[in-house]
């Protein structure tokens, strides 16, 4: 654990996601193809992880919105 509370887990599994965590995607990825990563912020996940993220800034252009995205744990961190 980190100094101020915070764990990170690289490459997590499902079920070490839960509702409100900070979630990342490292850069060259899917979901962040360029030389930057990016971030949301998980509002619910499934069993099959699935995920409902607020992110800011994704495809919807440059506002926060919801977006419905499979578990990709390579280049992930929580």
């Amino acid at each position: 654990m980190g100094e101020h509370g915070f764990t990170v887990i690289n490459n997590p599994t499902v079920d070490q996601i839960h509702p409100g965590d900070i979630i990342c995607w490292d850069a060259g990825g899917a979901i962040s193809p360029g030389i930057y990563g990016h971030t949301g912020v998980v509002e619910s996940i499934d069993k099959d992880g699935n995920m409902t993220t607020l992110e800011q800034n994704a495809e919807q252009g440059q506002v926060v919105a919801q977006y419905h995205r499979a578990l990709m744990s390579p280049r992930l961190r929580v």
